[in-house]
């Protein structure tokens, strides 16, 4: 169906057409790849949807619509079969380019190059089938310099580059094939198939090995032929290109024909109709059909021959295809003509010649108007075979075939002698002989052609079979190799056994030992607990023996102080010789309240549990003063605020001011635990 929703987007998008983003232009690309694909499969469809988008875009003169679609419609044309509107519209669209391809964006500008080299590869194939055959080459050539020229601008384009050039290589090939300049047209087939194999385009390389073998089939290199096509018949297969398959194995087969090898020929043959049926590809089957019917003649089946004769008749009769009608009733006249069934084979014979008349094919009437006169004789129509040979003669003038010729002065040689004249006869017996000379030599080429092919034949089986020998040496020298590691993994294997067996009492002993080592080791975690625990509780003995002892000096102070105050009081109502005994008694109460000495008694006890603390705390912080250093004393051993402050005769907020200047000095912050710090020291 035309994709008609798109169609009047495109006429509404239209008159925008210079601002017209880079997303329409793919779908108009897009469009275009729509309609080659109809091409190929509704040519009505495609016509309609390239002739609507050229509507469309001549609306609002836009090019690259306009461009595209000519170019469709061209290619319609051409595949229609109307070779001169196909011409005239390829030839506008290239001048609509010439002028207008300027206009088109940037981004599309290698799209209308392509358009252009593809035109021109057209206008090839035009003149190729119009017999134009040097246009044709120069035209193909042209479509190579246009393929350069925006390859120059895009290199990332280069696949399909080569791609074109592969395909623009394969018909200038075919054409110089036809032109009959065979020397000429192999290095161009050998391009194609270079450029083919580079690009990975095996379509195109199967397609030129093919003509390539069917060219050297041509100049009588039936090996090269061969060697070729059965190239092209490796890839078929591989690839799975199932017609392609049939059809070189059928010229595979035609060429073991010309060599005489039926055999061979008739085994090529018979699977190339079996995949042509199950292809259901009748035209292949028709074809195939008769070349099998021709080597089931040759190697003497003659039911087997008419069998695939009739068959394949009933296949062109299906498909109305005349020419091959008249083809298979001269062969199948002919077949009867052998077997001398006169009668049948010449109803055969003058269905034939009434195609032939009708649709002027010289060499198929030449050859049924032979098989006529050899039906007469048999039959003993003597003076009408001799009119029918006179017939065969007039038109033999007109063909090269000299096995064609050589037939006509065969079936003269004996229509002439049947008749008596034998001057006459003699004239075309020797000219019968001469031909048969010249056959004899093309035979003797194609008998050494096949000689050299059966050579090497046996050369590649020599090879083949050399390379056998060194694989079965290779597999023996494998299995040798194989048995020497069998017996190096036994040998291993016992050593690994006894290596297991010494690993496994070494881990069975040293299982005991870690037992007996676990054991002992938790006796000495408990011993050890143990002795952390006394010495833990000895810690916190000497810390609670040195807080009683400054709690008690603290006391004893203090006791000391009321004393005093007790003392002083008596000593002022006192007279003078009682006052001395008093200040006596003062003096001695103030000794024993000596602060220095309850401290010096405190320091050693303290550096005796904690030996080394107030060297580290200076070392530290060389500027701590001596009642910095008590205070860091009294924390460290867990004395509270007030207990520091009962012994150091301070007030309990002047205690805390003391700690929070040690505690800057020691750097710590404000959320800092200055015993967790001094316990670390």
């Amino acid at each position: 169906m035309v994709n008609y929703i798109f169609l009047i987007v495109l006429f509404l998008l239209l008159p925008l057409s210079n601002v017209l983003s880079q997303d329409l232009y793919q779908e108009v690309d897009s469009l275009n790849k729509k309609i080659e694909r109809l091409l190929k499969t509704d040519k009505e469809d495609a016509f309609l949807l390239a002739d609507s988008l050229l509507r469309a875009s001549a609306k609002s003169e836009w090019w690259f619509g306009i461009i595209n679609a000519k170019h469709s419609l061209g290619h319609f044309h051409r595949l229609s079969g109307d070779y001169d509107l196909a011409r005239s519209t390829i030839r506008e669209n290239q001048n609509l380019i010439e002028l207008h391809a300027s206009e088109v964006p940037e981004y599309y500008q290698t799209t209308i190059q392509t358009i252009l080299g593809v035109s021109y590869y057209h206008l090839a194939i035009l003149d190729y089938y119009q017999g134009h055959y040097d246009m044709s080459v120069a035209n193909t050539l042209k479509a190579d310099s246009t393929y350069d020229l925006y390859l120059s601008n895009e290199p990332e384009k280069l696949t399909i580059y080569k791609n074109n050039l592969s395909t623009s290589a394969m018909l200038r090939g075919a054409v110089l094939y036809t032109q009959g300049k065979l020397d000429a047209a192999i290095p161009v087939f050998e391009q194609a198939i270079l450029i083919s194999h580079e690009t990975g385009s095996e379509y195109n390389r199967v397609v030129s090995l093919i003509n390539l073998g069917l060219l050297y089939k041509d100049k009588g290199d039936l090996k090269k032929s061969i060697e070729h096509q059965q190239e092209a018949l490796n890839i078929s297969q591989e690839l799975n290109y199932s017609t392609l398959e049939a059809n070189i194995q059928s010229s595979i087969g035609q060429v073991f024909y010309v060599m005489r090898d039926y055999e061979r020929a008739l085994g090529y043959g018979l699977r190339a109709y079996r995949n042509h049926q199950q292809a259901d590809v009748k035209p292949g089957m028709a074809e195939v059909a008769a070349n099998i019917g021709d080597n089931y003649k040759k190697l003497g089946h003659i039911d087997s021959a008419r069998w695939y004769y009739d068959h394949s008749l009933a296949l062109h009769r299906d498909m109305d295809q005349l020419d091959n009608q008249a083809y298979l009733l001269e062969r199948i006249g002919g077949l009867l003509v052998e077997t001398h069934q006169y009668d049948e084979a010449l109803a055969f014979i003058d269905e034939g010649l009434d195609i032939v008349s009708d649709q002027s094919i010289p060499e198929e009437e030449l050859l049924l108007t032979v098989a006529k006169a050899e039906t007469q004789l048999g039959l003993g129509w003597d003076a009408q075979a001799l009119i029918t040979a006179n017939k065969a003669l007039q038109l033999a003038e007109n063909t090269e075939n000299i096995g064609f010729k050589k037939d006509v002065f065969g079936v003269a040689y004996s229509a002439y002698k049947a008749n008596g004249l034998f001057e006459k006869a003699l004239e075309f017996a020797d000219n019968f002989s001469m031909l048969k000379d010249s056959l004899y030599t093309e035979e003797k080429a194609i008998d050494v052609a096949r000689v050299e092919y059966r050579l090497a034949l046996e050369e590649e089986k020599k090879l083949l079979e050399a390379e056998q020998n060194r694989q079965m040496l290779l597999v023996e020298q494998e299995r040798e190799r194989e048995r020497l590691i069998l017996y190096a993994a036994l040998v291993g294997a016992v050593l690994l056994l006894i290596i297991a067996v010494i690993l496994l009492r070494s881990y069975t002993i040293k299982k005991k030992s870690n037992a007996l080592l676990a054991e002992t080791n938790a006796t000495l975690k408990k011993v050890s607990a143990k002795e952390a625990a006394a010495l833990k509780e000895a810690l916190l003995s000497k810390e609670r023996e040195l807080a009683t002892l400054a709690m008690a000096s603290h006391e004893k102070n203090k006791l000391l102080d009321s004393l005093e105050k007790t003392v002083t009081t008596f000593a002022s109502r006192m007279d003078m010789d009682m006052k001395s005994s008093f200040q006596q008694m003062q003096k001695t109460i103030n000794e024993g309240k000596n602060l220095d000495k309850s401290w010096d008694s405190f320091l050693h006890r303290f550096e005796d549990v904690y030996p080394g603390f107030f060297d580290g705390m200076k070392q530290n912080n060389p500027d701590l003063t001596v009642n910095e250093l008590k205070l860091a004393a009294y924390i460290k051993i867990g004395m509270s605020n007030q207990e520091i402050a009962n012994v150091s005769f301070l007030a309990l907020g002047t205690v805390k001011s003391n700690i929070n200047r040690l505690k800057k000095k020691l750097s710590l912050g404000p959320k800092d635990k200055i015993r967790d710090y001094l316990l670390a020291i």
